[in-house]
């Protein structure tokens, strides 16, 4: 019986030696050789390519943007919502419910966020997916005043939150926060006269602006300063690394910009000067940190990240994926910016 038992140890003894032996030989000889000589393939996102397709937006059109890679062209006329494909210049169109309805499109997708007025102060949110020509409604903001209305909206898809700014008249303002299980909060902020506003990609994180004097506030309460800055500040954007952009000026425009992390030391962050003072509109911060300003007089586009320009003509209509979109001569033009 002993003799059995010593025999059955030691062939289990034997086999685990063999399988260490043989995982070992892998991990150090087989596994590490065949990963050198393994070959990785970049997969690349498909650059839409836009055709130079005639074009006619509707001097009362709201709302003129591009989709987050150049494939749509959206705007609202009255309550109708007109989409044309910026590939072949076909057309759809989608009726809004209520007055003045408000759309954005995610940073990251052929998707947008539409808001529609219910009546009684009730502000209905959903999605639309133009590629499948699907609308889905996902909550409603009750506020209880007729006057509200929704200005804005600033979403993140990685966290899956969404911010919407609902307007009660030109002083006052409160900002909705829709989280990832579709509850709705809202938020406790230090300032009801909300301006620019914007929330962190990969953290829940909301920066927002008192319209009046400019003070930035993170979440609700702690502030936000650039050191040697005193003037009145504007939100101008976020690259895909969280790094925010703060623009200093007067007239409501802007001549330096500030970049950095909100958990650094604002005096470490970058500056960037431009050449004469600029509205926010035409300057577009990418996801990978580009800073890029139009001039319209000169129908010219710079980089400030690293001073590269291009020339466009005609009329600028909007930013979009590392590139521009332009209207000249009736026909809608793509600009590619580096």
């Amino acid at each position: 019986m002993r003799k059995n038992v010593k025999r059955i140890i030691i062939w289990i003894l034997i086999s685990l030696v063999a399988q260490v032996s043989v995982l070992f030989y892998a991990e150090n000889f087989i596994f590490t050789d065949a990963a050198s000589k393994a070959k990785f393939k970049k997969v690349e996102e498909k650059k839409e390519k836009i055709a130079d397709i005639a074009i006619n937006i509707p001097e009362d059109a709201k709302y003129v943007s591009m989709s987050y890679n150049g494939k749509y062209l959206s705007y609202l006329q009255d309550n109708v919502m007109t989409i044309i494909t910026t590939m072949d210049g076909t057309k759809k169109t989608l009726e809004c419910e209520g007055k003045e309805p408000y759309y954005k499109w995610l940073n990251d997708r052929n998707r947008m966020i539409i808001g529609e007025q219910k009546g009684g102060g009730n502000i209905a949110l959903s999605y639309y997916d133009v590629s499948r020509d699907e609308k889905e409604k996902y909550n409603e903001i009750s506020t209880g005043d007729s006057k509200a209305k929704l200005t804005d909206i600033e979403a993140s898809t990685l966290t899956q939150v969404t911010y919407a700014k609902i307007t009660f008249s030109q002083t006052r303002s409160s900002i909705y926060r829709i989280g990832i299980n579709n509850d709705l909060t809202r938020m406790r902020l230090k300032t009801s006269r909300i301006g620019d506003y914007i929330t962190l990609n990969r953290e829940d994180i909301l920066l927002y602006q008192d319209s009046i004097n400019g003070t930035l506030y993170l979440n609700e309460g702690k502030t936000l300063s650039v050191k040697g800055q005193s003037g009145k500040s504007t939100i101008l954007g976020i690259d895909s690394e969280d790094n925010i952009y703060i623009g200093y000026g007067n007239d409501e425009k802007v001549k330096t910009i500030y970049c950095g992390n909100i958990k650094e030391n604002t005096a470490s962050w970058k500056k960037y000067d431009l050449e004469e003072l600029t509205s926010p509109k035409y300057i577009n911060i990418s996801k990978d940190g580009d800073v890029f300003v139009n001039d319209n007089l000169k129908g010219k586009i710079i980089n400030l990240k690293n001073n590269n320009a291009v020339t466009y003509e005609g009329t600028f209509l909007d930013f979009y994926k590392n590139a521009a979109a332009t209207i000249n001569e009736g026909k809608l033009k793509h600009v590619e910016l580096k």
